[in-house]
């Protein structure tokens, strides 16, 4: 199968998170919990419902939240709700302060703050829009509607496989369901070279950066005894390993989220260097953990 020139650049539409003192962070993983996680982990990829199909639109960001809610609904209650990619996408922007229309994209922390504070409508009353130039015309009901698809808070996790093995396996204190990951990864030229089979290469210094992108992480697995993160994508099934793709473990991360759907452990705000020095803390005094 081959794809024609572009095809990468116009469904890029992710931009770093940026940074704010007043996030949540996961706890550092300890040495106890780190020897837990097991060698693959694919147990969510049977609640991808579908892989999501942008178009030519820059909305990555919309359709990685409509994974990651979708699959975390469904583990709730057994139900796949047909939420809209295009409202998560529209009201990302709003919270991340991107009005310029020719401007193409979001961040996550925006869908971070859309999903915390207004929610995720349906798609039958927020049809989403997969042809540039985007559009949505929501129904009167949708802001209602999307008040019984929010999250009551969301956590940023530490850009190494460690950390998010154990967010993702539930192996932290507080926080013990299996979860998918939001994040956004920068993509480069050699991306194209995953189009066939799904695996991505790692990307090599001095190659050209295309841009950002949004994805759902679901897991991780070993390919050719090289392990890979699992990445539900929003290409459509006719690029990749039928619309996933395989992450390098090592791969760089502009940013990863978690997000809660219920009612979280209470976490104190406290400056980033206190952050550090908790997880540090937590890190060599865990059970198990020599000092």
């Amino acid at each position: 199968m081959s794809f024609q020139d572009g095809f990468i650049e116009e469904r890029l539409g992710a931009f770093p998170s940026p940074w704010q003192n007043t996030h949540y962070r996961m706890p550092l993983a300890t040495i106890a919990e780190i020897e837990q996680t097991p060698d693959e982990f694919t147990d969510l990829i049977k609640y991808v419902k579908n892989i999501n199909d942008q178009g030519n639109v820059g909305s990555c960001v919309g359709h990685c939240g409509d994974t990651v809610m979708s699959i975390l609904n469904y583990m709730k209650d057994m139900e796949h709700d047909d939420l809209s990619a295009g409202w998560l996408y529209w009201r990302s922007r709003y919270w991340a302060n991107i009005f310029d229309p020719g401007i193409q994209g979001s961040t996550n922390l925006g869908l971070m703050k859309a999903l915390n504070k207004e929610g995720a409508a349906l798609e039958a009353c927020a049809e989403t829009d997969v042809v540039k130039p985007f559009e949505i015309d929501p129904c009167p009901e949708a802001f209602e509607m999307a008040q019984n698809y929010m999250i009551s808070s969301y956590y940023f996790v530490n850009r190494n496989p460690t950390d998010m093995k154990a967010a993702m396996y539930g192996l932290i204190p507080g926080f013990p369901d299996k979860t998918p990951l939001v994040t956004a990864i920068p993509v480069y030229e050699s991306f194209k070279f995953s189009y066939e089979n799904g695996v991505v290469p790692k990307p090599v210094f001095g190659e050209r950066l295309l841009g950002g992108h949004s994805t759902a992480i679901v897991g991780w697995k070993i390919i050719n005894d090289e392990e890979y993160w699992i990445n539900a994508g929003s290409w459509g099934t006719d690029v990749g390993d039928k619309g996933f793709f395989y992450l390098p473990i090592d791969y760089p991360f502009y940013d990863v989220e978690l997000v809660k759907m219920g009612s979280p452990v209470p976490v104190e705000k406290m400056s980033f260097m206190c952050q550090i020095i908790a997880g540090l803390k937590n890190f060599f005094n865990c059970k198990g953990g020599e000092s």
